[in-house]
């Protein structure tokens, strides 16, 4: 069976529409139809990969241009698989290939923008989030893929719209976090390995989710911008400011996201302040999942709470 015949099944749970646009062809429709699908995928084998005896490398070029064309079918019907029949038939299949394969690099080519800005990274590590980053590294693969939210699962082919807009929302979050963060850090990399250096590990090691919660706790002590590690003589003050409820209900303090919003706020550029809300509240929102509990049952934070939130016995300058 040649690897471009299209297997007329759903895909994933997805709505397949190569299938629903085979479905209403005529015998004679159909059969030009296969003859433009193989070659697509001819085409795509040939610049691909070269070698038409790789089996496996024929079924994966087969499976890329099903999803290809179903991305593209889904967009140009406007998500309505009842009119796919009509738009194989006034679009040639090459075009609806380009079209789906189109969706997909517009997100590398975001992604790639973004590592060239100015202050995307410190020492190679992307100033953002693990999901975002993820998300990234996905994407800016010669053949763009999706990033699973499952840690250390491997990336798969866009099939749907919706997945194209949701890796859509996480650049956006993407391009917030770099703005945010680098903005927070002090714009640069020289004022940033001033601040890193209170931490005395790298960014690798430290971790931007790690970096956050110190901005972010830091900024409930002081309603301002000090990044650095919390000062073991402070923590009881920071889980007074943070914390309310029961050991078994741990509750978020309403005046803590105010406090950090309020000092973190100005130092940030418009265009970036809504992801900044964003993380301080989803960073609010993992301290009071993690720590809540052990200091309102014993009133305090040991070290062992560093593992979430950098802390530091000695005075930092």
């Amino acid at each position: 069976t040649s690897p471009a015949s299209p297997a007329l099944t759903t895909n994933g749970g997805h709505v397949d529409y190569v299938e629903a646009a085979f479905r209403d062809l005529s015998d004679t429709e159909r059969m030009n139809a296969e003859d433009e699908l193989r070659e697509v995928a001819n085409a795509v084998l040939v610049a691909e990969l070269g070698d038409p005896g790789d089996l496996d490398a024929v079924r994966r070029v087969g499976e890329w241009v099903r999803d290809y064309l179903s991305l593209g079918l889904e967009h140009l019907t406007g998500g309505d698989p009842a009119r796919a029949p009509d738009a194989l038939r006034d679009t040639p299949l090459r075009r609806i290939f380009q079209v789906g394969f189109t969706l997909t690099l517009q997100l590398k080519y975001r992604a790639d923008r973004l590592f060239k800005e100015p202050f995307m990274s410190l020492d190679d590590v992307p100033l953002v989030l693990p999901e975002e980053a993820a998300a990234l590294e996905a994407l800016r693969r010669k053949r763009p893929r999706r990033a699973l939210r499952v840690p250390g699962a491997e990336a798969v082919p866009f099939r749907s719209l919706r997945e194209v807009a949701s890796s859509e929302v996480l650049l956006a979050r993407a391009e917030g976090q770099v703005a945010a963060l680098g903005s927070l850090l002090g714009g640069s990399e020289g004022p940033a390995h001033t601040v890193l250096a209170r931490f005395g590990v790298s960014l690798d090691v430290l971790g931007v989710e790690r970096l956050w919660a110190a901005v972010v706790a830091m900024a409930v002590l002081e309603e301002g911008v000090d990044v650095r590690p919390v000062p073991l003589g402070r923590t009881v003050e920071l889980g007074q400011r943070l914390f309310e409820g029961s050991p078994d209900a741990p509750r978020l303090r309403p005046s803590a996201a105010e406090r950090a919003l309020a000092a973190l706020t100005p130092a940030v550029a418009e265009p970036a302040r809504e992801e900044l809300r964003r993380v301080v509240n989803v960073t609010l929102a993992r301290l009071v999942s993690e720590l809540g509990s052990p200091w309102l049952r014993e009133g305090r934070l040991d070290l062992i709470a560093s593992a979430v939130l950098p802390m530091e016995s000695a005075p930092v300058p």
